[in-house]
């Protein structure tokens, strides 16, 4: 998943990058656990874990890997699950989200 689908507003005020912030997100994704594939969106992203929105839950702690488009299998536990939602810490940091935070500041959540 590149910046490519990032629009850049000119005028705008851009910080660099802060390690722990999240990005907000829309991307369409995957998430699989045991022998089940689940679509679901990617509402935020870090380096060290995602909230993603889909209809059927897995249970904190279970271990699952996200799928997004142009990047590897990523390993990771539900750390949380609320209403639609589940927080997922992964497994190894994601460099490549720190990277694209950097040329995206403004998409920053908190």
């Amino acid at each position: 998943m590149g910046a490519d689908n990032v629009l850049l507003f000119p005028g705008r005020r851009r910080k660099p990058a802060v390690a722990g912030r999240r990005m907000r997100t829309d991307w369409p994704a995957e998430i699989k656990f045991h022998d089940s594939a689940l679509r679901c969106t990617v509402a935020d992203i870090s380096p060290e874990g995602a909230k993603l929105q889909l209809l059927t839950l897995p249970e904190a702690g279970s271990r699952v890997w996200l799928s997004l488009d142009s990047t590897p299998l990523i390993a990771a536990e539900v750390a949380w699950r609320r209403h639609a939602h589940i927080g997922l810490r992964f497994i190894a940091e994601q460099r490549w989200v720190a990277h694209l935070q950097a040329r995206c500041p403004f998409a920053w959540s908190r």
